[in-house]
């Protein structure tokens, strides 16, 4: 999450990250190139990078776990309200 420059070879996974990653064809000349660019300054500016790689903290990532954790709980407690009551082990 420090905003480095990111060089990869495309796939469609990493589609989404394509503004902010030098991704390219998985041949030796055409990573060699974009490495060369990331080393030179080349390819998406800093801003962009850091402001993608802010939501990528260890913090973010756990605040998101914590959201869907709670939603799985809300989801939980709606499930076992509408379950008859000799079936909660009373």
């Amino acid at each position: 999450a420090a905003g480095l420059p990111v060089v990869a070879t495309y796939i469609d996974s990493l589609e989404e990250f394509s503004d902010v990653a030098l991704l390219c064809k998985p041949t030796m000349a055409t990573f060699s190139l974009a490495l060369d660019a990331a080393i030179t300054g080349g390819g998406p500016p800093l801003s962009i990078r850091l402001t993608l790689a802010s939501k990528y903290t260890y913090a973010a990532r756990t605040q998101c776990q914590l959201i869907v954790l709670e939603s799985l709980q809300a989801v939980g407690k709606a499930q076992r309200r509408k379950l008859p009551r000799w079936s909660l082990g009373s």
